[in-house]
């Protein structure tokens, strides 16, 4: 081996080592997001009661129409987030800033789980994975709210992660540092030249 190539391989080290720290999801716990507890509150380390009389039953959230829950939660990093829910019937699940809840009472949502904010989706009757994204700000707290209409809804494995960037992302970065590379390399020889 070269000294040159012992010289490089650190660097090489760090740098695989940091690209695989930062492919890892970042998820935010939330409490009971399978809705196991024995009672819904956060007395019980369940989700709280926004309004009427939510019931778990059989391992789901029932929400009918009127009822609501809600739980807070901070993000410690700036990313995007997503929301992902396994969800069947009519309902509607919208995030909201922690300080807007005294202000407004649940107005002012920043995603929603609809195409237009404050919309009612009906999901079916057959459980489906829905999701949606938001723009988290790191030290920000937030809650993440569920209501029922119609029919009612019922939930179970909610999850909160910052997606992983896609391979191509890292194609790209590795192409633009091989061409910083390049460029650096000729601007070198052609010093030595001139």
């Amino acid at each position: 081996m070269t000294t040159r190539f012992l010289k490089r391989l650190p660097l090489a080290v760090a740098l695989l080592t940091a690209l695989a720290g930062a492919a890892q999801a970042q998820s935010i716990s939330l409490l009971d997001p399978t809705f196991s507890a024995p009672d819904l509150g956060y007395a019980n380390g369940s989700w709280s009661i926004g309004s009427g009389t939510p019931e778990l039953v059989g391992g789901l959230l029932d929400l009918d129409a009127g009822d609501s829950v809600y739980q807070s939660f901070s993000v410690l990093s700036t990313a995007v987030y997503q929301i992902s829910f396994t969800v069947s019937g009519e309902g509607r699940s919208r995030l909201f800033l922690s300080s807007d809840v005294g202000l407004s009472n649940f107005t002012s949502p920043v995603a929603t789980s609809g195409t237009v904010l404050n919309e009612v989706t009906d999901w079916g009757s057959t459980p489906v994975t829905a999701s949606y994204n938001f723009n988290g700000v790191a030290g920000t707290s937030y809650h993440l709210y569920f209501s029922g209409f119609g029919s009612g809804v019922t939930l179970d494995n909610v999850a909160i992660s910052a997606p992983v960037p896609e391979p191509e992302t890292y194609a790209m970065m590795l192409a633009g540092l091989g061409a910083l590379g390049f460029m650096s390399r000729r601007r070198k020889a052609a010093a030595r030249l001139g």
